[in-house]
């Protein structure tokens, strides 16, 4: 294995503050996992690179903090492992229960087609990769994101407050070509799920292998200036924090927002194509929170970083790459 894709949670924490996951071995880069506040259970996805000896390091700056990891997948060293070949769309929604059948119910397992559904194929595809967002929950709780028609796993894909809007990466399995099941634990929640690509097999499927870097920062707005309202910043990824200059289809990011103003959220897609209706991370006013996208290149090596409304600082750290 090179790599495996992780949901990292924290609960409890005694201070604000982060968590770096990096490969064992290494010298800790300048770069977070998750970001979270005092008290805060609150989880992200983490796509990290093993170190020789196939750990992982987690370190924490300040306070204490309980820490709770799921492993999701992983991906090879050759490249040639059933569902290690990802293709990238452009972010597409699925579902917003705001707009169909309601919120999800405490206990309630919602069924999501996704094959042939928001860019992903009928056939062919045998994981996902998508961003669910939770919206007006009625309690704290967490929801369970697996593959249709398995047993429910002992794990959580995405946890929130009450009243909190979040959100969370997910890589998750299809089985028969088909779709996932979403488990709401407690309470009453919307939910919002976008797709952001797919994984199928080498020689069946296009696409292309995925290669880990150590996480490195790529983008810093405090030191340069914040993103305003109806703002769209162009960030070159291709020949930065380890990325190559060519042969690059999409990047794995932590992209952190703080000091934002007001209730938002940013929308990350690729560099010359239509601004999507889909989310890439959801915030609070002053919060300092992040989340996992794996983000679409644009032809020229760039991706649009979009935010509708006040102003936020913007951090994005590169975790790994999908290309040739």
């Amino acid at each position: 294995m090179s790599s495996v894709v992780l949901n990292v949670a924290v609960t409890e924490p005694s201070a604000g503050g982060w968590l770096t996951v990096y490969p064992s071995g290494t010298a800790r880069p300048l770069a977070s996992s998750i970001n979270f506040a005092p008290g805060q259970t609150l989880s992200n996805n983490v796509v990290a690179k093993l170190g020789s000896n196939g750990a992982i390091d987690i370190y924490n700056p300040a306070g204490a903090t309980h820490v709770v990891v799921d492993v999701e997948g992983w991906f090879g060293i050759e490249g040639t492992e059933p569902g290690s070949h990802y293709t990238p769309v452009v972010p597409s929604r699925i579902l917003d229960t705001r707009l169909t059948a309601g919120p999800s119910a405490s206990g309630a397992t919602l069924s999501l087609p996704v094959a042939g559904h928001g860019g992903v194929p009928a056939e062919q595809a045998i994981a996902v990769v998508l961003n669910v967002a939770v919206t007006q929950p009625s309690t704290g709780g967490y929801l369970t994101v697996y593959p249709s028609g398995d047993s429910r796993p002992i794990a959580s894909s995405i946890n929130f407050g009450p009243g909190q809007t979040v959100s969370n990466k997910v890589v998750v399995g299809l089985q028969n070509d088909w779709g996932v099941d979403i488990f709401n634990a407690l309470g009453d929640t919307h939910v919002v799920v976008d797709v952001e690509g797919w994984f199928g097999f080498p020689g069946s499927a296009p696409g292309v292998p995925y290669h880990p870097l150590s996480p490195a920062r790529v983008l810093d707005t405090r030191t340069t200036a914040a993103i305003g309202p109806d703002g769209t910043l162009s960030l070159v990824l291709t020949g930065a924090g380890g990325v190559p200059a060519t042969g690059v289809t999409a990047v794995v990011l932590n992209v952190a927002v703080t000091q934002p103003t007001t209730y938002g959220y940013l929308t990350v897609y690729p560099s010359g194509e239509a601004r999507p209706l889909a989310s890439s991370i959801n915030f609070a006013p002053g919060e300092t929170i992040s989340n996992g996208v794996v983000a679409k290149v644009g032809a020229d090596g760039r991706i649009n970083i979009y935010n509708p409304a006040g102003n936020t600082h913007v951090v994005v750290d590169v975790q790994g790459l999908f290309g040739v």
